[in-house]
């Protein structure tokens, strides 16, 4: 690589407009982008319809040099390699959007891990550095069992059966699953919110022996008329930082009047009394209307987690709001994102949040359903701004609505995959993996269970 230090014969303007120095610096920044194997963002197919008045053109028609292999953040005006940047090559300043390309490409720290409807946040079950994903399996007859599908090099592995219940012990309908290191010993366990009716609820845990599940422990029982399992959607994540998983739930009280709870876990394996964090107050927040997923989406929080819940407006109009980790306890709601209406139908969308960059920020990814078998996957960066559209399968190619969803590293490093659970019918299932932006979205067979051998209506997933 050649960089111009004189500026006679080629773009001589730029140091009457800048200064040579400047000139220098903010190409030489834009050039070393290229050598890092960066192309120009304008060439992206989502940029946008923008007028760029310092060249006279629209921005999509300023196409030079290739696409680029990868998508890897959302699109970025004030990036460097950007032509139709506010500020010329945004005077060689990196953006938050290139420094988080940068850290994609080539490594950083990851956030962890949530997904719906079953949650998990630091799944990885020996504390070998792959992530695994669980399944709840219903035999019938109030017999369930619970399975892995442990990660390694190569993704997620055949499953194996960790736990398995006498007929008439537990019912997996009435059981929530969440994964986390509820002791904080570094490895997954598994908790289920269970339901024994008449408003009474439990919480049990699994704690992880390393190879395996202890017998499940009862930690919390709320007794009867105390709290309502259907009117209760648990998350999980660190929410007050001491490097436990805790569980947060978002409560209906009905008349739109929702609240937050708070259930700390503390290394003793013991749990706190469940602590109200926040509540709405009458006729300001629909609980049912609402899906969480739980993450690390602001920068210099250390070890706390912070929510972050998408909201059904109606009339295929859906809103974000970010539920913000504090040192004393979870902050109210802030609006981060709001589709408006006829543009994205919440009831259409299932949601899971991990780091598929490797930025130590927590993204968000949804499986769209289209209809006619048609879906798309789509990245909030961050869980900040507009979608970016990374994948989709086409008419008659994929069920949205057969699929749940995961996320971990389930290779290991610093990035996440998303693990699809798939259901082909007649007790026909299999998991396809979305690799990220490096090795690309579109989802590779990862496993599968064979015909008549495993029935996705009776597994939950996460």
């Amino acid at each position: 690589m050649v960089l111009n230090f004189a500026y006679v014969n080629f773009d001589p303007g730029c140091v009457t407009d800048y200064g040579l120095k400047l000139c220098i610096q903010a190409t030489a920044a834009h050039e070393f982008g290229h050598l890092l194997g960066f192309a120009h963002e304008q060439n992206r197919g989502d940029t946008p319809d923008l007028w760029v008045p310092g060249y006279a053109s629209w921005c999509k028609d300023m196409v030079q040099g290739n696409e680029g292999d990868a998508i890897l953040t959302a699109w970025d005006r004030d990036s460097i390699m950007n032509y139709c940047s506010t500020e010329w090559n945004n005077l060689g300043r990196l953006s938050d959007g290139d420094k988080r390309g940068l850290l994609t490409a080539y490594g950083g720290k990851n956030a962890g891990t949530s997904s719906a409807p079953g949650q998990q946040f630091q799944a990885d079950l020996n504390g070998d550095g792959y992530e695994d994903a669980f399944a709840l399996y219903d035999y019938g007859g109030d017999k369930m069992g619970v399975w892995v599908w442990s990660g390694s090099m190569n993704g997620l592995t055949p499953p194996w059966n960790a736990f398995l219940s006498a007929p008439g012990d537990w019912r997996w309908g009435n059981a929530k699953p969440l994964a986390g290191d509820f002791d904080g010993d570094g490895k997954a366990d598994i908790a289920a919110f269970y339901n024994y009716g008449n408003d009474n609820s439990a919480i049990w845990v699994w704690y992880s022996t390393g190879s395996g599940f202890l017998a499940p422990q009862l930690l919390w029982y709320s007794g009867v008329t105390n709290w309502s399992w259907e009117r209760s959607q648990p998350v999980v994540g660190d929410f007050n930082g001491d490097g436990v998983t805790d569980i947060a739930v978002f409560y209906d009280y009905g008349s739109d009047d929702t609240a937050l709870f708070s259930f700390d876990f503390r290394r003793g394996r013991t749990v706190d009394a469940p602590v109200q964090r926040w509540r709405s107050g009458a006729g300001n927040w629909r609980a049912s209307n609402i899906k969480p997923v739980t993450g690390h989406f602001v920068a210099g929080e250390g070890r706390l987690t912070d929510i972050m819940v998408f909201y059904d407006y109606g009339s295929s109009d859906t809103g974000s709001f970010l539920f913000r980790g504090l040192p004393w306890g979870i902050g109210a709601p802030t609006p981060k994102w709001r589709s408006g209406p006829g543009n994205w139908a919440w009831s259409n969308s299932k949601f899971v949040a991990a780091d598929f960059n490797g930025n130590g920020l927590t993204d968000i990814a949804c499986l769209y359903d289209y209809g006619s078998s048609d879906a798309a996957l789509w990245l909030f960066w961050e869980g900040n701004g507009w979608p970016s559209q990374v994948w989709r399968s086409g008419a008659g190619n994929w069920y949205q609505p057969g699929t749940s969803l995961a996320a971990g590293r389930f290779a290991g490093g610093t990035r996440a995959q998303i693990a699809g659970f798939y259901d082909y019918g007649s007790d026909t299932s299999a998991i396809w993996t979305f690799r990220g932006p490096l090795a690309g979205w579109a989802p590779v067979a990862q496993w599968y269970s064979g015909h008549w051998n495993w029935s996705a209506p009776r597994t939950k997933f996460f």
